[in-house]
């Protein structure tokens, strides 16, 4: 078996945790999915997506709300806290205290605790709290805009970026683009955004408004000449 081996079943590792029992004697629980096999079998065919789908269908261990379709190439986490949208080119991350993920331009990222609509340019956001708490209470949090972001010079021998002929060099060059974000928070008309520097500083109060008791942000890379990425909102 080859170091590159991957199993068929390989997307199903973004559905649930993958793990490995090296033992004489499996030894698994009735929330585990065993596929054995021993050193006269291929580990990476002793199940296929189907059959794996199906024991976890059969054991009612997805809810009726997962998104997972092998066929329309759309998997989602069984927590429902990742889903990747092959089609839409799309990567939602939905957690407590971080929520985003990466889009191309035009499409929307829904999650409980925000909405960000990618608008010029592929784009990847989220927004983090930062105290600990979840985001819809959070009194400090962090939201990130990044494009493309390549050296000065930097060349490529493909459309797809895959063979690097120059590293090119200083400054950093970024591809200007536009997002918005739509939180939902407790106490949204008492929060502040801020611009920040890469080193964390601030930089500027950045407007931002009140919409249905929830804080609107408009992200630009473009800022006074200045490329800006990095925001900070305070609630009171």
């Amino acid at each position: 078996m080859s170091r590159d081996s991957a199993p068929a079943w390989s997307r199903l590792a973004w559905l649930t945790r993958v793990g490995w029992n090296i033992s004489d004697a499996p030894r698994a629980t009735r929330h585990d999915l065993s596929l054995v096999f021993s050193a006269k079998t291929n580990p990476l065919e002793a199940a296929t997506e189907k059959t794996i789908l199906d024991t976890f269908a059969r054991s009612g261990w997805l809810p009726s709300t997962n998104r997972t379709d092998l066929k329309k190439n759309c998997v989602q986490s069984e927590n429902g806290e990742v889903t990747i949208d092959a089609p839409a080119s799309t990567l939602t991350v939905d957690t407590a205290r971080t929520a985003g993920g990466c889009a191309p331009a035009g499409r929307c990222i829904e999650t409980r605790a925000a909405t960000i609509d990618i608008l010029d340019t592929y784009a990847t956001v989220w927004v983090s709290s930062l105290d600990g708490k979840p985001i819809t209470r959070s009194k400090r949090l962090l939201i990130s805009h990044l494009t493309d972001l390549q050296n000065m010079g930097t060349s490529y021998g493909d459309r797809k970026r895959q063979l690097l002929l120059d590293w090119g060099q200083l400054p950093h060059l970024v591809h200007a683009g536009r997002a918005t974000v739509t939180l939902r928070l407790e106490q949204a008309q008492r929060a502040k955004v801020y611009s920040l520097a890469v080193n964390g500083k601030r930089t500027s109060e950045v407007w931002a408004s009140t919409v249905d008791s929830a804080l609107y942000v408009p992200l630009s890379v473009s800022a006074d000449g200045k490329a800006r990425m990095l925001y900070e909102i305070e609630v009171q």
